[in-house]
This record gives C-alpha cells, sequence and structure tokens, in this order.
C-alpha cells in the first residue's frame, strides 16, 4: 500500500477543494459561541473529523496539493479541523488521539510534520513525550531602529535540551533545530515559501503608543530569554 501511496501522482481535486471548504463552512457555524453552542460545535466537529477520516481511509491523507496551496498551510480547512480536535482532547481525553493518524500521513509524505508537531503540542498528552514548537521571532515598532526591527530571535536552549529535540523532531521525520534556523534565516530575505516543511515563522508588534523608552524596554524583556540568529 504504501508503494503505491508513494507512486501515486496527486494533482489539484476542484471536487476535493469545494467539499473541505463546506467542512470549513459547517465548522465555523457556530464558533466562537462556546457557552451557548458548545455541545452543537462538538458535535460538528466529530461529523467533519469523521469525513476527513473517511476519506483517508479511501485516498490517504488530504494534501495541500490537492487542495490547493495556501502560503499559511494552518489555514487549510482539514488543518483548522485537526487544530480543533487537538484542542479538544487537551481537557477531554474522549475526543480521538491524532497521533496515529498524523504519523501514517507524514510516513507516506502526506503531511508535514512541523504542522503534526504542531497538533501534537495542542493535544497535551505529557505520557507521549514532549511535542515542542519552535519558531523563530521578530519583535517590531516603528519608533525602533531597523538593526532591532530586523532581528531575528530564536527560543535558548542548552545542548541537552537540542538533542532531546532533534531525538523527537527525528522520529517525525521533521527537521532538526540548526535546520529550523537555517530556514528562518532563508525566509528573513525571501518571500519564496518553504512548504515542506514549513517553519513557523512569528512576528510580535509592540503596542503603537508605546514611547521609545517604553518599546525598547519590552523589547529587552521579550528577547532577554531568547538568542539571536
Amino acid at each position: 500500500m504504501d508503494k503505491l501511496v508513494y507512486k501515486r501522482e496527486i494533482k489539484y481535486n476542484q471536487k476535493l477543494r469545494t467539499e473541505f471548504n463546506e467542512i470549513h463552512a459547517r465548522d465555523q457555524l457556530f464558533r466562537p459561541m462556546y457557552e451557548t453552542h458548545d455541545d452543537t460545535i462538538n458535535s460538528i466537529r466529530k461529523i467533519n473529523l469523521k469525513r476527513i477520516l473517511e476519506l483517508t481511509d479511501s485516498d490517504g491523507f488530504p494534501s495541500q496539493v490537492e487542495l490547493g496551496y495556501d502560503n499559511y498551510l494552518r489555514q487549510q480547512p482539514h488543518y483548522i479541523i485537526l487544530h480543533h480536535t487537538a484542542q479538544r482532547r487537551s481537557y477531554d481525553k474522549t475526543v480521538i488521539d491524532l497521533e496515529p493518524i498524523l504519523k501514517s500521513a507524514v510516513k507516506s509524505g502526506r503531511f508535514d510534520p512541523e504542522q503534526a508537531i504542531f497538533y501534537l503540542n495542542f493535544q497535551n498528552d505529557m505520557e507521549k513525550g514532549s511535542f515542542e514548537v519552535y519558531s523563530s521571532w521578530q519583535y517590531k515598532h516603528p519608533i525602533l531602529p531597523d538593526s532591532l526591527n530586523n532581528k531575528i530571535w530564536f527560543p535558548k536552549l542548552t545542548k541537552e535540551q537540542i538533542s532531546k529535540v532533534n531525538e523527537k523532531r527525528k522520529e517525525w521525520y521533521a527537521n532538526s533545530i540548526s535546520d529550523i534556523v537555517r530556514k528562518t534565516e532563508f525566509l528573513n530575505k525571501s518571500d519564496l515559501p518553504f512548504v515542506f516543511t514549513s517553519v513557523r515563522k512569528s512576528i510580535a508588534n509592540l503596542h503603537d503608543d508605546f514611547d521609545k523608552e517604553t518599546a525598547l524596554k519590552q523589547y529587552n524583556g521579550m528577547t532577554s530569554y531568547m538568542i539571536e540568529k
């Protein structure tokens, strides 16, 4: 089966795209009215996930190629369903565990490892080990000089932490920490995306009302536990 999936040519599928847009529309129908419609929202989530898994069983996990490329991968309709499922499971363990589904999709080359780690981080199942999400950061404010606004920051990790992180990431065919840094540097200089695997590049805009002294204080506080890349 894996060989058949490997040899299969994947093309854009308008019918599949349309169905997933409908799935997304259903998912968003009663959000964010959780206080009054939480049971309905959860029922819709279950129906949507069931349909996604039915398609996965017959055709393999839907890829961004089939559904149409989106520069911000987490906006894909099925990704949003996975996000909501993972968030739900973080406090309700009766909700389906995404790990075996995502691992199968990653192994067959149909799902981005970085995204899989992102959702498993939201599941918050500590007995499975820590699924850490590593993102580069830029902190910006109009008064601050470009030399600060353009700096790339990354979480400060010990050698032991890096080794542990890389071991988990290798298991998921994801990039090492040093590869993430390399891709981040590229993304900072180019508009060309890394589709597989993607890298999270986060930008935080400091409050416009800050004067220079306050903005600088906030900037230094936010970056004090990070290293410049």
